[in-house]
């Protein structure tokens, strides 16, 4: 004897519902971290400095970038400088306040946004962060196959509401120059890259990059005959 089925309709709308979901938070998060990512921070930005101004509290805007970040990808690769902003985010999550917004601006590029903070208590907040991610313990293999410990270093410029501005555009605008005020004072001081190797240094544990980045100076010396020298103290630095 057969047993009769009852078929029920499905409700399909709680399974487009949660396709909705799903597709928003894609198109939300960054691919690589998880965090925010840039489509996302221009909404949450706002959102947050409309409850400052409501709870009449400072709200700390931080602009960070990784230093060297380019140099590391050009010499290690894509994986290595991928899996150095995965590491990066996550430290930066875990070393702040839950309460803290951390996204992925772009590029090497990271905003915090910390509610309740004025300048000088942000400032310390990226400081610490910034002494966990220099304590990373990121590793690339070198071309003759051993392990080689990279430095991670953070630089970061602050701008707090309402005094450095009362928009989202004046606030990331003035942190932002904040970086390069900080950049440039690192720079003029000599504390940027004093404990990193020169570009020779890098260039012979890869003698094949060694033997293109020659190539290439052949190449400038035969243009422009001027440059020969230059190109020569390059190779000898």
């Amino acid at each position: 004897q057969k047993t009769a089925y009852e078929i029920r309709p499905r409700d399909w709308s709680s399974d487009v519902c949660s396709s909705d979901l799903q597709l928003r938070e894609r198109a939300q998060t960054d691919y690589l971290t998880g965090l925010p990512n840039h489509r996302h921070l221009q909404e949450l930005v706002p959102a947050m400095l409309t409850e400052a101004d409501e709870a009449q509290q400072p709200l700390s805007v931080a602009m960070i970038d990784v230093d060297n970040f380019k140099m590391l990808n050009d010499v290690h690769g894509h994986l290595v400088g991928d899996e150095a902003l995965r590491r990066i985010a996550l430290t930066l999550r875990e070393s702040l306040r839950p309460t803290d917004l951390v996204g992925r601006y772009g590029g090497d590029e990271f905003l915090v946004l910390m509610p309740g903070l004025d300048e000088a208590a942000a400032q310390e907040a990226m400081t610490r962060a910034g002494r966990a991610i220099r304590r990373l313990a990121l590793v690339a293999t070198g071309a003759d196959g051993t392990a080689e410990r990279l430095p991670a270093r953070i630089s970061w410029g602050v701008a707090t509401y309402p005094e450095a501005g009362i928009t989202v555009r004046a606030l990331i605008s003035a942190a932002d120059s904040q970086l390069l005020q900080q950049r440039f004072a690192m720079r003029r001081a000599g504390t940027v890259h004093t404990d990193r190797p020169t570009v020779r240094q890098l260039l012979e544990q890869d003698p094949e990059k060694l033997r293109v980045a020659r190539a290439l100076l052949d190449i400038i010396d035969a243009k422009d005959p001027y440059t020969s020298e230059h190109s020569q103290q390059i190779g000898r630095a």
